[in-house]
C-alpha cells in the first residue's frame, strides 16, 4: 500500500480503528432506545440513486451543515473542513474507505450497512450513557462536580477533572475516562448530552456508505437531514456538539491508557484549532440556518413524519390568523381567538368547557379550567384567568389570559386542528421552524420528564405576555403555553 493511501487510511480511522463499533453485545437490560429515535430512521428503498462516481452536490444546506458538523475531523486530521467527513474520497482511496468502514464499523454491503445506521440510532453510546448514570462512581463524580461548579461547570473546567480530582473525591479511577465522560456530559448537557456524539459519528459513516454505494443518494440525504435538524434543535451550536465528542470518546474508550489519552488529546487539539484559527467564528452564523430537503424528494410516502419539513401553510388555517406573535392568537377548528378572550366568548364559541364552578377567585390568585373542541374529548385545551382586580371576583368576570395545549395524555392533536401565529401546529412543526418565522428564541433551564415523555421548553418572552414552546428530543413541538398579561 502506497504512503499516501496509508496515511489516509490512518486518517479516516483516526488512529488504528479508534471508532471500532461495540454497539449492542453488552447492552444492560435497562438502558432504553435512544431519545427520539423514531424521527430518524427512514425506510431503506433499493429503487433509489445509487452513487456512480458522479460529482456530489456539495451546494446543498444538508450537505454544507454536514460540513460545518464534521469539520472536527478536519482540523484533527488535517484535512478538508468544507468536506462532510473531512477528506475528500475518491477512487484513489476508495479501497481504504471500504476498509475503514468494514474493521471500525463492520459495514460490508448494503444489509449490513442499514443494520448499523439504524443501530446506532436506536442504541447509540447515548443509550449506553444513560444506563450507566446510575453507576456509584458517576453518581459521585457527577455530585462531586456539581458541588464544586454548580451550573458555571464549562468546557474549559472539563480540563481539571483529572485522577487526583477523583482521589480526593474518594472515587475509583479503574475505568477513569467512562466516569469522567458520563459525569461531565450530563453536568453539561444532561440525560440526553451523548446524542450529539452519536450523530456526528454516524454523519460521517452514512456519507461514506453513499459513496461506497451501499445506501442511496435519497436515503443518505434523508438520514443527514434527520440527525442535522434533531441536533440543531438540541444544541445550540457546533462547539457544543464537538464537546459531546470529547465526552462521548471519553466514556466509550473507559480507561486511560497512552492510546486512548492520545485519541483525547487530538479532539482537544482539534478543537484548540477550531477556535484558533476563528473557524467557529465562521460556520457558526451557519448553524441556525433553515436545513431543507430541496435538492431531493423524500424516499417513500412512509417517511413523511420522519425528520419531514414542516408544512408552512395548510388550506384550513384561517387566513385570519396573524403571522405575528405579539397578536396573542391561535386557531382551533376553523376559529381564531385572540388572548385575552371574556368568559363569555368562551362559552359561545366551538370549545365545549368542562363543568366550570364560577368560583370567586381571591385577588392575586389564578384558576384553570378545561374545555375541548371538534367534539373529540382527545382535543382538550387548558385555560387560566389571573385576579389582578385588587379584590375577589368570580371567573366569569375575570378575562382568560391563559392557553395551553399538549398532544400528550388526552390532549392528541395530530388529527385535530391547533394553530398559533404563523400557522405553527403541533407535532408538525419544529424548533428551527419557530426560529425561521419569529427569529431566536430563548431555550429554558427547566424540562419535563415522566419517564415515558421527556421534553425541553423554549420561549419568547415580549412585555406584555409569552409563548413557551414546549418540543422532544427530535425537536418538533409538542405544546405551548401561552400567556397575555
Amino acid at each position: 500500500m502506497r504512503l499516501y493511501t496509508l496515511l489516509m487510511l490512518l486518517l479516516l480511522t483516526g488512529n488504528n480503528y479508534a471508532t471500532t463499533l461495540d454497539l449492542g453485545v453488552d447492552l444492560p437490560l435497562e438502558a432504553g432506545a435512544n431519545s427520539g429515535y423514531e424521527s430518524i430512521l427512514v425506510d431503506y428503498d433499493d429503487g433509489g440513486t445509487f452513487f456512480a462516481g458522479n460529482e456530489l452536490d456539495t451546494d446543498t444546506s444538508v450537505y454544507q451543515w454536514g460540513a460545518d458538523l464534521t469539520s472536527l475531523y478536519a482540523f484533527m486530521e488535517y484535512g478538508d473542513p468544507e468536506v462532510i467527513t473531512g477528506h475528500e474520497v475518491d477512487e484513489e482511496i476508495k479501497d481504504d474507505t471500504l476498509a475503514f468502514l468494514e474493521n471500525a464499523w463492520n459495514i460490508t454491503d448494503r444489509k449490513s450497512a442499514e443494520e448499523v445506521i439504524d443501530k446506532v440510532i436506536t442504541f447509540g453510546h447515548e443509550s449506553k450513557y444513560k444506563a450507566a448514570l446510575n453507576q456509584p462512581d458517576i453518581k459521585a463524580a457527577i455530585d462531586a462536580i456539581v458541588e464544586d461548579y454548580g451550573d458555571s461547570f464549562s468546557y474549559e473546567d472539563t480540563k481539571k477533572i483529572d485522577e487526583e480530582y477523583f482521589e480526593d473525591k474518594g472515587i475509583a479511577t479503574d475505568e477513569f475516562f467512562k466516569v469522567k465522560g458520563a459525569a461531565c456530559a450530563y453536568v453539561r448537557f444532561g440525560e440526553d448530552a451523548l446524542i450529539g456524539y452519536d450523530y456526528l459519528r454516524l454523519v460521517r459513516v452514512v456519507e461514506l456508505c453513499y459513496r461506497c454505494g451501499y445506501i442511496t443518494e435519497e436515503e443518505c440525504s434523508q438520514l443527514l437531514y434527520n440527525m442535522e435538524t434533531a441536533l440543531q434543535n438540541q444544541y445550540s451550536s457546533f462547539e457544543e456538539i464537538h464537546e459531546t465528542y470529547y465526552y462521548g470518546e471519553m466514556f466509550r474508550l473507559k480507561k486511560k491508557d497512552s492510546t486512548s489519552n492520545e485519541t483525547i488529546n487530538d479532539i482537544v487539539s482539534g478543537i484548540k484549532a477550531l477556535d484558533a484559527r476563528r473557524y467557529y467564528q465562521k460556520i457558526e452564523k451557519q448553524y441556525d440556518g433553515y436545513i431543507t430537503l430541496e435538492h431531493i424528494p423524500l424516499i417513500t410516502e412512509e417517511n413523511v413524519g420522519k425528520g419531514k419539513e414542516p408544512k408552512k401553510q395548510k388550506e384550513e388555517l384561517s387566513a385570519d390568523l396573524s403571522d405575528s406573535l405579539t397578536d396573542y392568537q391561535f386557531q382551533v377548528g376553523q376559529t381564531v381567538y385572540q388572548l385575552p378572550l371574556t368568559f363569555k366568548q368562551l362559552q359561545d364559541s366551538d370549545i365545549t368547557l368542562d363543568e366550570v364552578e364560577d368560583k370567586v377567585v381571591k385577588a392575586d390568585e389564578d384558576y384553570y379550567f378545561e374545555g375541548y373542541y371538534l367534539d373529540n374529548e382527545y382535543s382538550k385545551l387548558t385555560f387560566g384567568v389571573y385576579n389582578d382586580t385588587g379584590e375577589d371576583a368570580a371567573v366569569s368576570e375575570l378575562p382568560v389570559i391563559y392557553v395551553k395545549a399538549t398532544i400528550f395524555g388526552y390532549n392528541q392533536f395530530e388529527k385535530n386542528m391547533f394553530a398559533v401565529a404563523g400557522g405553527v401546529e403541533l407535532y408538525d412543526y419544529y424548533i428551527k421552524d419557530l426560529k425561521s418565522l419569529f427569529g431566536k428564541g430563548k431555550v429554558a433551564d427547566n424540562e419535563y420528564d415522566n419517564g415515558l415523555v421527556h421534553v425541553n421548553y423554549y420561549e419568547y418572552e415580549f412585555d406584555d405576555g409569552y409563548y413557551n414552546f414546549w418540543y422532544q428530543p427530535s425537536g418538533s413541538i409538542a405544546g405551548v403555553e401561552i400567556i397575555k398579561y
